[in-house]
């Protein structure tokens, strides 16, 4: 789901907002977007949101550094899609 790696980072007040950008027109298509239930619309309205963000270009993303170089088939943990890793529930079996 693109809420989490666009509503913080491109609204006012959002928490990875660290370019300051404000744009009344994304923050409503990204609350708009978050309050749909419709996949479709949802989706419409992200790429609606994306290309403004795109020609307003407020930050370019330059590199995601890897964190986890290596795993054992003893430790069962979730990758996320985003690309994050939460290991809070990872367990060793």
């Amino acid at each position: 789901d693109p809420d989490g790696n666009m509503f913080g980072w491109f609204t006012k007040d959002g928490p990875q907002n660290f370019s300051g950008y404000d744009s009344a027109e994304v923050t409503q298509m990204l609350q708009d977007a978050r309050s749909t239930r419709a996949q479709a619309d949802r989706a419409a309205l992200y790429r609606q949101a994306q290309r403004r963000i795109a020609a307003d270009l407020p930050v370019l993303f330059m590199v995601f550094p890897q964190t986890i170089q290596a795993s054992t088939a003893s430790l069962t943990w979730e990758q996320h899609a985003d690309g994050a890793f939460r290991l809070q529930f990872a367990q060793f079996v």
